[in-house]
Formats: structure tokens, C-alpha cells, sequence
């Protein structure tokens, strides 16, 4: 999870730090993308993180990810179930694939989202590419 310095984070550490970070209740996430995996959970303020990642055999340390959009316009729809209806901040944060070092995750928006009446909140990820993983933090506006 470190470069060879033993100081240096790689994608991998941000990627277990921000698992651990993920407490309370576990979440329901799903995508309509098969070869996207996401594991979400609430915390006792409200806040639901949500780790999703991209799979189709990538093996950054071979060199065998193909980096390419996981649906023809680069855009992965996630549905995401909140404990709250009405406003809601949405940050999202990308860990590309890879080993190089990674000073942390790159933010890539943070908008405001519509909690649907039965819980529900739509988010898209743009331009997943294979191996790569997003942070998505939900909580209420």
C-alpha cells in the first residue's frame, strides 16, 4: 500500500483507508453496469459512503488494464439508498488504477442531489475505467 519509502501511498492504501472509514449500517447500491462492484453503509450522523470499483480482469501490477470507459459513453449509473429523502450533498472522488504514487484521491465534483420519496438517489460516476475506484459520500443538505 506503500511505495518503497514505507512513506509513499499507491491507489491501494486510499483505497483500504477509506473502506475503513465505512461504519454503521450496511447500505443498498445497485448499478445497471455488471462489471461494477459497490458495498455502501450509513453511520449514526447519516452520512452513507459508498467504494465502487471497475472489473474486468484488470491487473494493474501486470500492466493489463485496458482503461477503457465501463459503458460506451464512460458513465456508470449507481442507485443508491439514503435514510433520508429531500436534499442531499454528493462528493465524489476518484483512485485511478495503478501503482504510482497517489498523494490522495482526486475529487471530482461535489453537487447536490434529489432523495427521491422511497429513499432512493441516482449518482453517475464519469469515465470509469477498468480497475479504477470512486469514493461517493452522501449525506443530507
Amino acid at each position: 500500500m506503500l511505495t518503497g519509502d514505507g512513506r509513499t501511498a499507491t491507489p491501494n492504501y486510499w483505497a483500504y483507508a477509506f473502506y475503513a472509514s465505512m461504519a454503521g449500517n450496511r447500505g443498498r447500491v445497485t448499478s445497471t453496469v455488471s462489471s461494477v462492484t459497490a458495498f455502501a453503509a450509513t453511520d449514526q450522523s447519516q452520512t452513507t459512503r459508498v467504494l465502487v470499483g471497475r472489473h474486468e480482469g484488470c491487473r494493474p501490477d501486470l500492466g493489463t488494464c485496458p482503461n477503457e470507459p465501463a459503458v460506451p459513453t464512460g458513465d456508470v449509473p449507481l442507485t443508491v439508498r439514503v435514510p433520508f429523502t429531500g436534499n442531499a450533498t454528493v462528493t465524489l472522488a476518484a483512485i485511478p488504477a495503478g501503482n504510482a504514487p497517489l498523494a490522495g484521491p482526486v475529487q471530482q465534483q461535489q453537487v447536490t442531489g434529489t432523495v427521491a420519496a422511497d429513499g432512493t438517489l441516482k449518482v453517475t460516476l464519469p469515465q470509469v475505467a477498468d480497475g479504477d475506484l470512486w469514493q461517493i459520500t452522501i449525506s443530507s443538505a
